[in-house]
């Protein structure tokens, strides 16, 4: 006994591959709300022209790529035939809205270059700011530990100002070296130890912008091709929905009829006539 040809390989039935279909379909719109609602966050409140908030949301942007790749490709999953005139305007409109979003995220890219290089400026500029105000508050002390006349109750307060440890001191006595002369040295020390730290901070604060823009960049190009080959491989789904055309008859055609009308009538005529002629 042979199958139906409605049966598929594997005993699949085609109402069963329809609903499956369908199942998918609404995931996918699901995941669609989702991404709609996750976007709406990232990007509420807006705080254009702060670059920290656009290198954050561009990142959380970036991070949703793959959920709503996944929510259009859901909906696109059509293997029977579309025959609700209004899912083909909808899916027109999905694969026009992929081609905008892979451009989006392309455009991205200059904003978060950008961006890093503030981010990067306003990061040097808070560390120099911090370091030019320790060295300004260490030339402060060292002049008023330099000072004549300094008594010894003022050196043993400075001393703990510039942490000082008493072993420190006492180590210095054993050698001879006044407590005057360890501040200074303490204070020199200081300074040094805060450049360092600043340079240190600096570097670590680049290689991290680095790190940054090289995954924003390498995530949002892979991001927007993504979305532009998606546009591209649903152009099924930009076809022209054509409408059944009235037909129309042809001057030929009422022609024609217009004779076999004059004909039938020249009929009956003539067998009314042989009709009444016949009776007569």
């Amino acid at each position: 006994m042979t199958k139906s040809s409605s049966d598929l390989q594997g005993g699949l039935n085609l109402s069963n591959l329809e609903k499956g279909s369908a199942l998918l379909n609404h995931i996918g719109y699901a995941a669609l709300l989702f991404s709609i609602v996750d976007y709406a966050a990232i990007l509420i409140p807006f705080r254009f022209t702060n670059p920290n908030w656009e290198l954050e949301v561009i990142k959380q942007l970036i991070n949703q790529v793959i959920v709503l790749l996944v929510a259009f490709g859901l909906v696109f999953y059509r293997p029977m035939t579309i025959s609700r005139k209004l899912t083909k305007y909808f899916l027109r409109f999905l694969s026009w809205l992929c081609l905008l979003i892979g451009v989006f995220y392309l455009l991205l890219l200059p904003l978060a270059m950008v961006d890093v290089g503030k981010i990067g400026l306003i990061q040097q500029n808070n560390v120099n700011s911090r370091l030019n105000q320790q060295l300004k508050v260490s030339t402060a002390v060292t002049k008023q530990v330099s000072r004549l006349g300094i008594t010894e109750q003022e050196l043993q307060v400075w001393a703990r100002e510039v942490q000082l440890t008493p072993q420190s001191i006492a180590k210095d006595r054993a050698a001879n070296i006044s407590l005057q002369n360890s501040i200074l040295t303490q204070l020199t020390t200081l300074r040094e130890a805060a450049q360092t730290q600043a340079k240190q901070t600096l570097e670590a604060a680049q290689k991290q912008n680095l790190k940054d823009t090289i995954s924003i960049i390498l995530r949002g190009i892979i991001s927007g091709v993504a979305f532009i080959w998606m546009w591209y491989l649903t152009g099924w789904a930009r076809q022209r929905i054509s409408k059944k055309p009235r037909r129309r008859k042809t001057f030929s055609q009422q022609t024609t009829e217009q004779l076999d009308q004059n004909i039938s009538l020249e009929q009956e005529e003539m067998e009314e006539s042989a009709e009444s002629s016949h009776v007569t």
